[in-house]
């Protein structure tokens, strides 16, 4: 099966204080951790070069709620998709925001040091090595999610490396 991107809203100002929370209608299959701006029509829209500066960029943070409980993978989250034409959760992205995505949900090879940034026509957050744009986060460490081992030939279990992210600017922060 695909994996699919994983995030944790560790300490974000939505996950603590209840707002800058949008609720964007995915018309296309998304993956929690990819970004984009609410339109007009409340519709989840990649950032191109025209937008990136002018939008409020949120985060997908949608629970991986599978009503499908007939098997335990099935409530895994990073088996999770969200599909096309369904309502998420999106965060508004605020300066010191601390969150982790796992590397389905980056665009490039992350490591600590590097930075992320908004790019065009992309529905993830690009690494960088500088800080430069309307939107940097810098990408300050790692940490495992989950446990597996091995068995007679088999894994059991699920681990995912989870890369701790802080969002250092975002030129547009709020829009009431």
């Amino acid at each position: 099966m695909a994996k699919y991107g994983v995030i944790e809203t560790t300490n974000m100002v939505a996950t603590h204080a209840g707002a800058h929370i949008v609720d964007v209608l995915c018309t296309k299959e998304t993956q929690n951790g990819f970004v984009g701006y609410a339109n007009a029509n409340g519709e989840l829209t990649t950032f191109t070069t025209a937008t990136i500066g002018k939008q409020v960029p949120v985060i997908i943070s949608n629970p991986a709620w599978n009503y499908d409980e007939s098997r335990v993978v099935n409530q895994r989250a990073d088996r999770y998709v969200i599909e096309a034409n369904t309502m998420a959760r999106g965060y508004q992205m605020m300066p010191l925001d601390t969150f982790a995505l796992s590397a389905e949900a980056i665009d490039g090879t992350p490591a600590v040091g590097k930075y992320l940034v908004l790019a065009n026509d992309s529905d993830k957050l690009k690494v960088s090595d500088t800080a430069e744009g309307a939107f940097v986060a810098e990408i300050y460490g790692t940490h495992n999610r989950g446990v597996s081992f091995a068995a007679k030939n088999v894994v059991l279990g699920a681990s995912d490396v989870m890369y701790d992210i802080r969002v250092l600017a975002n030129v547009v922060s709020y829009v009431a």
